[in-house]
């Protein structure tokens, strides 16, 4: 575990004196095989004064990782926000990978090492999450929101995330405790080939409903493949 990992330990690590973190990481994979994370790490305004300039984490070390750094703010927290964004077809193996642990993301490993088994157009997911510390602390850490977010492109395939709203997928990882995060989504494949199904179909319709149109402006008495049927003959019995 190196850089984000250790400011994400050392950051627990100050947090236990007050009791109150947001430590947030969220990915959100676009139909287009981009990943975009965001890890927020956040302490409640009470004790911003304790923080420093910096507030939280190593925004000089992020930025040399690649990431944009903001500072973050909502109602109860203030610290930073770091965002970066990469793509799938650079973080997937065909090789069943044993797990990647949530730390490595804001490290020099995340965008080279793969984090997904990619099998056909069906990627699976196996991190783990480690909330740090010992799970015993002077104060009460349970008001700590430490979580892992997911927003796929479609449903999962399968998950076992502790809540879903849509296509959003979240674990809450207790203080002190460790999480293992799986799930699996497809991208592209029978999506696209419907699509274009579609279109042909489309397609077809309006050249058909032009063909019909053409043949009945070249034949306005009459309707299509209509033939004038021949005028009876009449033979006389008079000699």
């Amino acid at each position: 575990m190196k850089k984000f990992g250790k400011i994400l330990m050392v950051f627990i690590a100050v947090l236990v004196l007050s009791g109150c973190v947001k430590q947030q990481v969220h990915m959100e994979i676009g139909k287009d095989g981009s990943i975009k994370t965001t890890i927020v790490q956040a302490i409640s305004k009470e004790y911003e004064s304790y923080m420093g300039e910096d507030t939280v984490g190593d925004s000089a070390k992020m930025k040399e990782l690649g990431f944009k750094v903001t500072k973050y703010e909502d109602e109860s927290f203030v610290g930073n926000q770091y965002e970066k964004t990469i793509n799938v077809k650079d973080v997937n193996s065909d090789k069943e990978i044993e797990r990647v642990s949530v730390a490595d993301f804001g490290t020099e490993k995340y965008g080279k090492d793969p984090i997904f088994t990619k099998e056909g157009n069906t990627y699976k997911a196996k991190f783990v999450f480690d909330a740090g510390g010992s799970g015993e602390s002077a104060v009460d850490m349970s008001k700590a929101e430490i979580s892992f977010s997911v927003t796929l492109p479609s449903k999962a395939k399968s998950h076992n995330a502790d809540s879903v709203d849509g296509k959003t997928y979240t674990w809450n990882v207790p203080y002190g405790e460790t999480k293992e995060i799986n799930f699996e989504f497809t991208l592209g494949g029978s999506t696209n080939w419907l699509l274009i199904g579609g279109i042909v179909v489309g397609i077809a319709a309006v050249a058909g409903v032009v063909i019909f149109l053409s043949k009945k402006k070249n034949n306005p008495q009459a309707p299509l493949d209509y033939q004038q049927p021949a005028e009876p003959q009449v033979t006389s019995d008079v000699q």
